[in-house]
């Protein structure tokens, strides 16, 4: 939401200074096109690694700090694995229960990452909504010309 603000406070200063309307309709669209597309290879990189994960059983062992932030571990094949996305917090206790559950692991050279339910389901959707909005405002960005 700051960000929000920043970039009004931005424009309505540029405007102020004499620049045209539509080159900060422009930038905007520039910073629009960069967001919505580091959005989409974060996505997709999640994307590949939830294709070459497998699915195996899981039990939620609770939640850490690993990286700063509060994460979900899941104790998988004896070995306690961290979720990829940060934890839920206002609706934790719908989204992660303590009973065993189906998960995706991918495991690599240096660290084993799991995916839940959850976050598989943030990754698909995070694709099927950033590539439109970004076809959309590249589209929109051409057409201003």
């Amino acid at each position: 939401m700051e960000a929000v603000v920043v970039v009004a406070i931005i424009a309505v200063l540029l405007l102020i200074l004499g620049v045209s309307l539509v080159s900060v309709a422009a930038g905007i669209m520039v910073i629009l096109i960069a967001a919505l597309g580091g959005m989409l290879i974060l996505f997709s990189v999640c994307g590949i690694i939830l294709a070459m994960s497998r699915r195996e059983s899981a039990v939620l062992d609770g939640f850490e700090k690993p990286h700063g932030y509060d994460t979900a571990m899941y104790l998988c094949g004896g070995e306690r694995i961290a979720n990829i996305f940060p934890a839920e917090g206002v609706m934790r206790g719908l989204i992660y229960k303590k009973t065993e559950c189906t998960v995706f692991v991918c495991r690599m050279k240096k660290r084993s990452i799991v995916i839940d339910r959850h976050s598989a389901i943030i990754i698909i959707s995070g694709i099927a909504l950033s590539l439109p909005s970004l076809i959309g405002v590249v589209i929109e960005f051409v057409s201003m010309f």
